[in-house]
């Protein structure tokens, strides 16, 4: 491969094929904070393996790179990494950047500094963090590979046929099947549970939605993570929650009844349920076909889902004596991380946080752990929290957070016009915990950091 200057680290063909848009960071963007992402691992020190976002010729380019960087010379050896080390400190971006492929999606976030109030992303997870978790000498495959550890557990995985039965068109790593199996979280798998242990005073600041029931809510956490804990889609219900109450939410606490993942094991990986639907698709339109070509194959990527219970607190910013009657109009027609809520239990308000969790069916309440993401290896971290069985702790992780990685900019298609950033996921370190013990911390709250938004869980 001669020309090293359109390498990417962000690929935008895992999520439609058919769309060729590319990004690659620069050293400069490295991040330091806990949590697993491109730049945080630049921060580490990482060198994060780069790929194509063309298709299948790209891709052998690609192939031949890594090829002559494993069994070449050592002057093609050399050669090489000082090409790589050259690029990597020069950001690129494929395909322009001045608009957005209607295939890409977009989340709204609250950001008072923008003249519009909100601004969008659209989330990309890097190739890199599967290359260096699941290939050949990835610390997953390494992980299960050994067990040697008396806690050691292996480390479920999924599989999402990315690329079907042509994988190289979504690149090197794509090809060589790094990018088809995520990682499967464990989650709580008891249906029914025991009931409240307390009635809710009626009156305060807590507002309590217990006993939702969610048909085919999207677990797809990320491109490496499955069922991580759905803390963001809490969060961003509570933010709909608001504007139609006219009540501030401060603050979200996600307790986890029951997760049930729609789909099958075979092959000792689990095999997603996919849907199809005309509202995912379309003719040719400026952004072309959504079928791919000379063929009835859809070109867009799989998904994950599950039916799941959850229950949910929001921190309201003042007390209130009475229930608003737009909490049970929201329900009625509300949605939680993408799936219909079809019942929930009885709305209701309540006033002192020591006694809160009473007021909850017994379940499993998520609190933030990103002191085990403080210093070291992040994708190491991720591996001992998931991969070992910790005394009395059950560790998972999920997405708490975006991280820019382009400039926030006007884009033609962006939402409402608001000013809009590709963005990367923040996955972070949490820990599900039984309502039955004395959780601290289990309120979680928002805030931004230079260019990049959190939810933090924070002190009681």
């Amino acid at each position: 491969m001669n020309d090293f200057s359109e390498l990417v680290d962000f690929s935008s063909r895992f999520i439609n094929s058919n769309s060729s848009f590319g990004i690659r960071i620069s050293q400069s963007s490295a991040l330091s904070l806990p949590y697993l992402s491109a730049r945080t691992c630049l921060a580490a020190g990482i060198s994060l393996p780069m790929d194509t976002a063309g298709g299948a010729v790209e891709a052998g380019k690609v192939s031949k790179m890594y090829n002559a960087l494993e069994n070449g010379t050592v002057e093609e050896q050399e050669e090489i990494e000082g090409e790589l080390l050259r690029v990597r400190k020069i950001p690129f971006i494929k395909g322009g950047g001045k608009s957005i492929d209607r295939r890409i999606r977009q989340l709204l976030l609250p950001q008072k500094s923008a003249a519009t109030g909100y601004v969008s992303v659209s989330p990309l997870t890097a190739i890199g963090l599967s290359a260096l978790l699941f290939g050949p000498s990835g610390l997953v495959s390494k992980h299960n590979d050994s067990l040697n550890h008396p806690d050691a557990l292996r480390i479920r995985r999924a599989h999402l046929a990315f690329g079907g039965a042509n994988p190289h068109n979504l690149g090197y790593f794509s090809a060589r099947w790094m990018m088809q199996y995520p990682i499967l979280l464990s989650a709580p798998d008891c249906e029914e549970g025991m009931p409240e242990r307390r009635n809710p005073s009626k009156r305060g600041r807590y507002l309590i939605l217990p006993n939702l029931r969610v048909q085919c809510a999207n677990i797809l956490t990320n491109q490496i993570l499955v069922n991580g804990p759905p803390i963001s889609a809490a969060w961003g219900m509570g933010h709909a929650l608001e504007r139609e109450m006219g009540r501030r939410i401060e603050g979200v606490c996600l307790v986890m009844h029951y997760v049930e993942p729609l789909g099958e094991r075979e092959y000792g990986a689990f095999e997603p349920s996919q849907k199809r639907g005309a509202a995912f698709t379309f003719e040719k339109s400026r952004n072309g076909s959504d079928y791919t070509k000379g063929t009835i194959n859809l070109s867009l990527q799989p998904g994950v889902c599950a039916h799941m219970r959850v229950s949910v607190v929001y921190e309201l910013s003042r007390d209130l004596t009475s229930l608003p009657r737009a909490v049970e109009a929201f329900l009625a027609t509300g949605r939680f991380a993408g799936g219909l809520i079809t019942s929930y239990g009885k709305p209701d308000l309540h006033d002192d946080r020591d006694t809160l969790l009473e007021c909850l069916p017994v379940g499993r309440v998520i609190v933030d752990r990103r002191d085990l993401m403080a210093s070291g290896n992040p994708l190491e971290n991720l591996v001992n929290a998931i991969g070992y069985r910790h005394k009395q702790e059950w560790l998972s992780a999920t997405n708490i957070g975006y991280s820019a990685i382009t400039d926030f900019g006007l884009r033609g298609g962006a939402r409402d016009g608001h000013l809009h950033a590709f963005a990367e996921p923040l996955i972070g370190i949490v820990e599900y915990v039984n309502t039955l013990d004395r959780a601290q911390s289990y309120f979680w709250h928002d805030r931004w950091l230079d260019d990049s938004f959190l939810l933090e869980g924070g002190q009681d």
